[in-house]
C-alpha cells in the first residue's frame, strides 16, 4: 500500500518506521527542512520538504 504521512515528528516518524518494516511504500512530507534530512539521511529517500497543507504540495505527490 502507498501511504502518504504529513509530519515527521515523532509519531509520524515511528508510524513510517513500522509501515516501512511491513513493506508498505511510505512518504513524509514535513515542514522542517533538518527533520526532512535527519530522514532521509536514516530511512532512505522517503522524505519530502514542504507544507502537507498545501495544494501544491500535495500535487507533486
Amino acid at each position: 500500500m502507498y501511504i502518504v504521512v504529513i509530519g515527521g515528528g515523532r509519531l509520524g516518524y515511528y508510524l513510517t518506521k513500522a509501515l516501512l518494516d511491513e513493506d508498505h511504500e511510505v512518504l513524509i512530507i514535513e515542514k522542517n527542512a533538518t527533520i526532512c534530512e535527519n530522514i532521509v539521511g536514516e530511512m532512505g529517500s522517503v522524505c519530502i520538504h514542504g507544507d502537507g497543507c498545501e495544494a501544491s504540495t500535495l500535487a507533486e505527490v
